[in-house]
């Protein structure tokens, strides 16, 4: 851009316009073919600070409006592209966490309030369809604002709820009490232990029995009590096998 020293108000006014409004001198545009800017100042005339026939140092109310219009895109593609990278970040969540409810439940808040600026962003490409540029700019200012602080509060509650699931609770990704796998969990339980436990008073029963009759013992002991009498020769031998069994040891002496 030249710089005329006999008319600077103009040239700021342009500088501005395309540095910060994104405004480009209407005898300047874009040629595909060649793949670079041409210069036609047949469209250098006119009410704008622009090219060397125009010497005005206010922009025109075309400028304007694109200006605003330039304004409202730029924020708008922030808006998206925040919005993506908060999307992105909670599914990440989501999948480090598969089965956990907590995770859930917070993904679910996220995802309500990027519905929520999803709104806004069609409110807002209504009021740019009905050219309403003064309603656009306010609602995009809006826009920008609350996608800064979900995105805020987004990285705080992620990292936060990461950090519990992680690091300082241990969680349970479902509860077993509403589980009908832990019914035949406790019942394959019961009957490994009835099993496990009859096995052994049967190895018992077998052992007592052989015992008793490799000691002569005339009648083998049953593990049961009943009313009737027992003959005496049960009865010492199995006092005689419980006092083996169960009674104090006494020293043998040792003959020589």
């Amino acid at each position: 851009m030249v710089v005329d020293a006999r008319d600077v108000a103009s040239s700021i006014v342009a500088g501005i316009a395309q540095s910060i409004g994104g405004l480009t001198p209407p005898s300047v545009r874009f040629d595909w073919e060649r793949g670079r800017s041409v210069v036609d100042y047949l469209w250098a005339h006119g009410h704008h600070p622009f090219g060397p026939f125009s010497r005005v140092p206010r922009l025109g109310q075309i400028q304007l409006d694109t200006v605003l219009r330039n304004t409202i895109l730029s924020r708008i593609a922030l808006a998206i592209e925040t919005g993506r990278k908060i999307s992105k970040k909670v599914s990440l969540f989501t999948d480090h966490f598969p089965g956990a409810t907590q995770a859930q439940a917070v993904a679910v808040r996220l995802r309500q309030d990027l519905a929520e600026l999803e709104g806004r962003v069609t409110t807002l490409a209504e009021h740019l369809h009905a050219h309403q540029l003064r309603q656009a700019v306010t609602v995009s200012e809006e826009l920008v604002l609350r996608t800064s602080t979900l995105a805020q509060h987004a990285q705080a509650e992620l990292a936060n709820h990461e950090h519990r699931l992680t690091c300082c609770k241990p969680v349970f990704f479902f509860d077993p009490a509403h589980s009908s796998w832990l019914l035949l969990w406790r019942a394959a339980e019961w009957i490994c232990v009835l099993l496990v436990g009859t096995m052994a008073l049967l190895f018992a029963k077998g052992a007592l029995s052989r015992y008793l009759v490799s000691r002569d013992v005339s009648t083998p002991f049953r593990p049961h009590f009943s009313s009737t009498a027992l003959s005496a020769t049960t009865r010492r031998s199995k006092i005689t096998l419980w006092s083996r069994l169960f009674g104090p040891r006494q020293k043998q002496e040792k003959r020589y």
